[in-house]
């Protein structure tokens, strides 16, 4: 089902949740933005691209929804890009619907944009429920934002766009200019790079439940690093042919460093112990991914 979105007035906020094979956690991840959004007046856009039912799930549990629908196999930063265009609010937080979030997530990082905040974000945890599967889709994806899940409000480098809230107008301006999808580690390059802050905000730290199956985050992880392997190489200046020799080190390198962000946490040590070998096998599709980008470019847009 695919609706349009038609407000009497700019919302303040939009939601953009992108869908990908969510039928096991969507109708949670949707009340819990209903809930932290019931103060504001609010707009939730979820991108959905599932060979599942989970646009349907969604159309069930919030029918003021927006729900866009898009071909399976789009990669979720092309699903939040759409999900921007779309939307209309002063300000655009970003999820998927593998994400639960906190009571107070919207107000928090409102708040935050609100003090002058570029960008406003949060780490997540994965939840007691969560598979090997699920833990190393965790542990690939968040080890790095471990240390913003706890501690006050900071200035920090790098938040994960799967839980990041932006200016919208702002947002919105920077994707006119851009082919397709929204990659956060872009955008917040160009942030800081004008003079804007990226803030941490623990408050909002989201859970990471239930996520795809293997197959399907295999290819999403191979198009997706295909993407930014073909960054990398003609916008950041790197050589290709030296990250494709790269590339067989690069699962054994993002090991260690899930390693290393988890060492201070037992339980999280002992759940990436548990997710080992799907980690490598995820991080592997990755890296072969980033090779393939860094020599032949980016996935035509239609092939995802």
């Amino acid at each position: 089902m695919t609706t349009d979105f038609k407000a009497e007035a700019q919302p303040v906020l939009s939601v953009v949740l992108a869908s990908v094979e969510s039928r096991r956690s969507i109708e949670c991840a949707v009340r819990a933005l209903t809930a932290t959004c019931r103060s504001l007046k609010t707009e939730i856009i979820v991108v959905d691209a599932s060979r599942d039912c989970s646009a349907e799930i969604v159309c069930r549990t919030d029918p003021d929804a927006t729900v866009l629908t898009r071909p399976p196999g789009t990669i979720t930063p092309d699903l939040w890009g759409d999900g921007i265009r779309a939307s209309s609010g002063q300000w655009v937080i970003l999820t998927t619907g593998h994400c639960v979030v906190p009571e107070g997530w919207a107000p928090a990082l409102v708040k935050a944009l609100s003090g002058g905040a570029a960008a406003a974000g949060a780490g997540l945890k994965p939840t007691e429920e969560a598979g090997i599967v699920d833990l190393a889709v965790f542990f690939l994806r968040y080890h790095a934002f471990v240390g913003i899940t706890e501690g006050g409000i900071r200035t920090t480098r790098e938040i994960p766009g799967d839980n990041a809230a932006y200016r919208g107008d702002q947002i919105r301006a920077y994707l006119e200019s851009r082919g397709r999808g929204f990659f956060e580690v872009e955008y917040h390059r160009t942030l800081r790079e004008t003079g804007g802050d990226v803030v941490a905000v623990p408050v909002a730290a989201a859970e990471f439940g239930h996520s795809f199956p293997l197959g399907t985050i295999l290819r999403h992880r191979f198009a997706h690093g295909r993407q930014f392997g073909a960054w990398r190489t003609r916008q950041g200046g790197e050589s290709s042919i030296g990250l494709a020799l790269k590339a067989p080190l690069v699962p054994a390198v993002l090991l260690a460093r899930a390693r290393r962000n988890v060492l201070g946490n037992p339980e999280l040590r002992r759940g990436l112990r548990r997710a080992g070998l799907p980690f490598l096998l995820l991080a592997s599709a990755w890296a072969v991914g980033e090779a393939v980008g860094a020599i032949l470019g980016p996935v035509p847009a239609n092939l995802t």
